[in-house]
């Protein structure tokens, strides 16, 4: 038996108290005061548990590393269990009552010291023999089978899978993002429907996004109506989700092309339909009817397609011959009614020119005073076109016609010669509405020639954008470029409208090393004269979008002006005491240092291409690592890992994978950062 009637139960070695029986007592921990820890037996390798102010142990065995005790995460449930202390950190394996006797949690407990924006996590880990392999069970790291990550103080996110292993492939993949991730491998639910489980009213059904990588939404579930799912019913194999009948080679014995279809045929007395396509009348009011009410639907009253002809081919050919008594006379007469977003009385194709194909051609002539090609009007609906005009290329708009090399939905020409002192090509003007537009155009618009504005605006409503975020100003970018002064060529002032003599501007291969997304490649069509022939080849060339410099150039006067500001206050202490110091003002962040200085973080180069090199110092030893952080504060690697003693050293990063931008790197020493900019170039 031993005992300690004086007080606590001590083991000591060398000298040094390793481990503590409590005696009857209590203390502080935490948050928490009156802690009752009779009987608590803590486990360390030196007397940091229980000397210096430190509380411990915690509960019935806690087993702590020697490093600072991280109490601030304690809970007054942490009794009956196991405490874990080290690295600044807290964990707790044991059980947590409840409020009702007789009713008790199990719980796996880990914390974070607070302040620090590196959340740690609980990791499931397996091991086998060691073989020096990159990552897995064989591996120094052991292989990860799951872990919770919480993103912030009200939320965890759950991975299943080797997350370690990921941090080390590319595409980089470094934290769980959703509830639930399941990094690679199959979901299986042996028991999920049956009759007892199945819905029982109106529900959703669950989908993969499907969004190209890397998009965030890549294989996220997610609900969906499935009345919008794309349900098609397929006859037979290779048929595009189509019905045939009385097609294919003949001798079959499915119906073929020597076969008819009739529809309300009486088979006593027709037994084949008298023509490919037969409709009997006999009780309803058409011949052929179709009714659609999905407004998006192409409708058909009657569809006539004619083919083969030697001298003429008619889809259709009508004729009206009127008599002295016909009031009128019309060789067709079509009216399209019906609530719908668009109605056509005539809709015309024409195809298989050689030169020139028309829909219509209309031709006015001797006019007294208006001579009109084309009048259109529009009467009622809710959206009116007085004139609508297409063009399609390739397999657009029901049909394929082979590619074309220019696609105009309207080609519009003014030829006034010398007797006409103004021509317009397009001349628009828009009254009487509560808005109005005299042009609308959604795409891309090439003018050649001077633009003459009274104003302009651009769209900029807090409505139509999400997730803003203050940028912090910058001179950076603005310092990368450089600004020129040119002269247009002769090609580009006469086929391109450039203005003649000198100017000042960017080069936009220049701008595009810098800022990529302000640069855009344009092509100038080929043009072609009244025979087809080709008068002008198309060619390319690089824009630059001036207007979305702005937002770099005020962040670039922030940031001068805050600079401003902090010389204007370093110039006020030098003046006001010439004598202190040595004389020199320390306006800069990128000083060297020796061992046991200050820790310090220095990118050399910066700005830089495809590589760079980080020097650190660390003025004490502990847990270090290097992070690099995209411009939205995103985390996107972990450069280096690991225990170090006090000194400088430095790491070589290889950029090569990432785009032209603004990188934030951190330096991490015990979970204190440090951190610096860095832009690739």
């Amino acid at each position: 038996n031993i005992n300690a009637p004086q007080g606590h139960l001590r083991l000591l070695t060398n000298t040094t108290e390793r481990a503590r029986l409590n005696a009857a007592g209590n203390y502080t921990i935490g948050s928490f005061g009156g802690q009752v820890t009779s009987g608590f037996f803590g486990v360390s390798p030196n007397s940091t548990l229980w000397a210096g102010g430190n509380p411990g142990p915690f509960s019935r065995l806690h087993l702590h590393d020697g490093t600072p005790v991280q109490s601030s995460s304690y809970r007054p449930w942490m009794k009956n269990g196991v405490t874990f202390t080290g690295n600044q950190d807290h964990g707790f394996l044991g059980q947590k009552p409840g409020a009702e006797l007789d009713f008790t949690d199990m719980v796996l407990h880990w914390s974070d010291n607070p302040g620090v924006n590196l959340k740690d996590r609980l990791r499931f880990i397996f091991t086998s023999g060691f073989t020096g392999a990159a990552s897995g069970a064989q591996s120094t790291e052991g292989l990860e089978a799951m872990r919770i990550f919480p993103i912030r103080y009200d939320e965890a996110y759950i991975g299943f899978g080797d997350f370690y292993a990921a941090n080390l492939a590319d595409p980089l993949i470094t934290e769980p993002t959703e509830r639930v991730d399941v990094l690679n491998g199959r979901v299986r639910v042996r028991e999920l429907l049956n009759g007892a489980n199945q819905a029982q009213g109106p529900y959703m059904v669950v989908v993969a996004d499907n969004a190209a990588a890397p998009s965030g939404e890549r294989g996220v579930l997610k609900w969906r109506d499935p009345n919008q799912l794309d349900c098609k019913w397929q006859l037979t194999t290779g048929f595009n989700n189509n019905l045939y009948t009385a097609v294919g080679p003949p001798g079959v014995p499915c119906p073929d092309d020597v076969d008819a279809v009739g529809i309300g045929i009486d088979l006593s007395v027709n037994p084949t339909p008298p023509a490919k396509f037969t409709v009997n009348t006999a009780v309803f009011d058409e011949g052929a009817s179709i009714i659609q009410t999905h407004a998006d639907a192409n409708v058909y009253g009657l569809r006539i397609n004619a083919q083969g002809g030697t001298l003429n081919n008619y889809g259709a050919r009508i004729l009206a011959t009127a008599s002295n008594t016909s009031v009128h006379n019309y060789g067709l007469f079509t009216e399209a009614i019906g609530p719908t977003p668009r109605s056509r009385a005539v809709s015309a194709r024409t195809s298989g020119a050689t030169f020139t194909a028309y829909c219509g051609e209309f031709l006015a002539y001797d006019a007294a005073s208006f001579t009109l090609g084309v009048t259109g009007r529009a009467y009622g609906g809710v959206s009116r076109y007085g004139v609508e005009a297409l063009a399609f290329a390739g397999s657009s708009g029901g049909g394929s016609w082979g590619a074309a090399s220019e696609v105009y939905g309207v080609i519009a020409r003014a030829d006034g010669g010398l007797s006409s002192p103004i021509g317009y090509g397009i001349r628009a003007g828009a009254t009487g509405s509560t808005v109005d537009w005299a042009g609308w155009f959604d795409g891309n618009v090439n003018i050649v020639g001077d633009i003459y504005l009274y104003s302009s605006y651009y769209a900029s409503d807090a409505a139509l954008k999400t997730d803003v975020q203050d940028v912090s100003p910058s001179l950076d970018v603005i310092q990368a470029l450089q600004v020129h002064s040119y002269q247009f060529t002769d090609e580009a002032v006469s086929d391109l409208g450039m203005p003649e003599g000198g100017n000042v501007g960017l080069i936009a291969q220049e701008l595009e090393e810098v800022l990529p997304g302000l640069v855009k490649e344009h092509t100038v069509p080929a043009e072609h004269d009244s025979t087809g022939a080709v008068v002008q080849e198309a060619f390319s060339y690089k824009a630059v979008n001036y207007v979305a410099l702005i937002p770099y150039l005020i962040s670039a006067v922030q940031k001068l002006e805050a600079d401003n500001d902090d010389m204007r206050e370093q110039l006020a202490a030098c003046c006001a005491n010439p004598g202190s110091g040595d004389g020199r003002m320390h306006m800069g962040e990128e000083e060297g240092t020796t061992e046991g200085d200050a820790r310090s973080l220095r990118i050399a180069p910066n700005p830089f291409e495809e590589q760079t090199t980080l020097y650190y110092t660390l003025e004490k030893a502990g847990r270090a690592q290097l992070l690099v952080n995209s411009s939205d504060g995103k985390q996107l690697r972990v450069l280096h890992e690991a225990t170090q003693p006090a000194g400088e050293f430095q790491h070589v990063w290889n950029t090569t994978e990432l785009a032209p931008g603004l990188y934030y790197v951190t330096l991490l020493l015990d979970g204190e950062p440090v951190v610096k900019k860095a832009v690739r170039l």
